[in-house]
């Protein structure tokens, strides 16, 4: 058995114990070390890796796959040729055990799926909630960027932190008591930007060829597919990251043709553009809240959304909120627009 330890601000522990080793796991090992721990004791959420059966005994059976009893879920699930399965004790209880097993594949796509979603479940009954965007601070001022992905927080980030601010995550963030927490995992950067000079760094020969492949895929299938490329942060921010700081501005990034700023949203028009962002980055979450709610609509799975949606608007109260539209190409020039016309105000 080989177990890894995580302490998100000590507001959620998660403990990951894997049967055996795999050449897969430097994906699940990279994820999270940023919180990664020596040992925790009576972790939230509990993870066990590998290989084991399924308590189905007295479970109702939702659309076929999903196995739901009393604080119990069973389910498989799949992503092109990743497959795995899931079983979840403890569903509406402090403590939260999972088992999961899977394919070879299926270890590189689970941690983003099953796991992340795992965990945003589980802070939201905290009363923390963990929201999709990148997030950035100066004089203990907050700037939070919510997004879909591929939309520019990633880049607004860095090209904030090469103005001195500190960086808190560029995916993801955790909010609670007015403030923001840092959700620091490995970013993606698409090859359409000169990653190199944005980052003011060098890449290995390794990278420079996985970003050449991933040029070349992106053109054969007609811009159907861009990939994404992975850096850890704390290998490039280093001194600037941050574990956490007070919001004082919001902002929704969406796409559209011309560069627009909107400074007149109303708080219950950007927390339903905020819940989105949470939404579509969620299918596995939503899928299972879905069957274990057909069978129990009155238990705390089944207010899931609900309550999710009432602790964004909780955290955002009384903030300066803006919706930027940002073209297909983010140039240098529309940001220092975007920086000098709020930011900077």
């Amino acid at each position: 058995m080989i177990s890894h330890f995580y302490n998100f601000h000590n507001i959620l522990k998660l403990q990951i114990t894997r049967q055996k080793k795999s050449i897969f796991d430097e994906f699940l090992n990279n994820t999270f070390s940023y919180y990664e721990v020596s040992d925790i004791s009576n972790p939230d959420l509990f993870v066990f890796i590998g290989d084991f059966k399924p308590d189905l005994k007295n479970c109702f059976i939702v659309d076929g796959r999903y196995y739901i009893k009393k604080d119990y879920i069973f389910y498989q699930n799949s992503y092109k040729y990743a497959h795995w399965k899931v079983e979840i004790k403890g569903l509406e209880s402090d403590k939260t055990n999972v088992s999961i097993n899977s394919n070879k594949v299926g270890r590189i796509v689970f941690p983003g799926e099953t796991i992340y979603s795992l965990i945003r479940y589980k802070l939201a009954l905290k009363g923390y909630p963990l929201i999709h965007g990148s997030g950035v601070g100066i004089n203990d001022k907050g700037y939070v960027f919510s997004a879909r992905g591929g939309t520019g927080k990633t880049i607004t980030a860095i090209n904030l932190v090469k103005r001195g601010f500190d960086y808190y995550s560029d995916d993801s963030l955790i909010l609670g008591e007015g403030k923001i927490f840092s959700f620091i995992v490995p970013f993606n950067l698409r090859f359409t930007y000169d990653v190199e000079k944005l980052l003011g760094i060098e890449f290995t020969n390794r990278t420079r060829c996985e970003l050449f492949w991933k040029k070349i895929l992106y053109y054969l299938t007609l811009k159907r597919i861009s990939l994404f490329t992975t850096i850890k942060a704390k290998d490039i921010f280093k001194e600037a990251i941050k574990e956490d700081g007070r919001i004082d501005k919001f902002f929704v990034l969406t796409q559209g043709p011309e560069f627009m700023i909107k400074d007149n949203l109303k708080k219950e028009e950007m927390v339903k553009k905020i819940f989105l962002n949470i939404w579509f980055e969620s299918p596995e979450l939503i899928a299972m809240q879905y069957a274990y709610s057909f069978v129990y609509p009155k238990s705390l799975v089944a207010n899931f959304w609900e309550n999710m949606n009432n602790l964004i608007s909780k955290n955002i109260d009384r903030l300066k909120y803006y919706e930027v539209i940002i073209p297909p190409k983010y140039t240098k020039d529309i940001f220092d627009r975007f920086f000098n016309q709020t930011i900077a105000k």
